[in-house]
């Protein structure tokens, strides 16, 4: 981790650097996730140091809550 927390239950997300970068998001930001053509919003709870990865971890976000 570099910052923030592990995500804990659904509707949050642990992201790379990249993506943060990529996307000009922050930790507690809220990104919309396409879930197989439904919205699901997740908010970003913490980044991991990661420079070769832009995929995100989250805990079965079509439960989002």
């Amino acid at each position: 981790m570099v910052s923030g927390s592990w995500f804990h239950g659904p509707g949050r997300a642990v992201v790379p650097t990249t993506f943060l970068a990529a996307t000009d998001t922050h930790i507690g930001d809220t990104v919309t996730l396409d879930g197989h053509g439904k919205a699901i919003p997740v908010r970003i709870t913490g980044e991991v140091f990661a420079p070769h990865v832009f995929a995100l971890a989250t805990d079965r976000p079509g439960s989002a809550s």
